[in-house]
């Protein structure tokens, strides 16, 4: 399973903006991958934008994708899910690290790279 974050703006971001943010996660296996579960941690010097998470053009509730993980239904092969979200940025001298985290028992993770803004 292939998994990649992308940010919008990916740099020169400051206090008060807002940061779009599209992770995909794509069954590049021969095999079903089940079982997933994907988590994105909101970052020290960023806040969740209430309502702006969706899942496969959903708006999805709850706040388990940035905690335990929101585990993603059966990916068939040549597959793909993707979640979209925002964050506004708050006052911080430190860059923003935004590190997915996947958990997918036997399937190898490709990606899955942290993105520093």
């Amino acid at each position: 399973m292939r998994v990649e974050l992308f940010a919008s703006p990916n740099d020169r971001v400051y206090a008060g903006c807002e940061l779009a943010l599209t992770l995909v996660a794509s069954n590049t296996d021969s095999q079903v991958v089940r079982g997933a579960t994907i988590a994105v941690p909101v970052p020290y010097g960023a806040s969740f934008v209430e309502g702006s998470l969706f899942h496969d053009a959903a708006r999805a509730l709850g706040r388990e994708f940035f905690g335990d993980g929101r585990e993603i239904a059966d990916l068939p092969p040549a597959s793909r899910t993707a979640f979209i979200w925002k964050l506004r940025i708050e006052a911080s001298e430190e860059p923003l690290r935004i590190v997915p985290q996947v958990f997918a028992g036997v399937t190898q993770i490709f990606g899955a790279e942290p993105i520093e803004i």
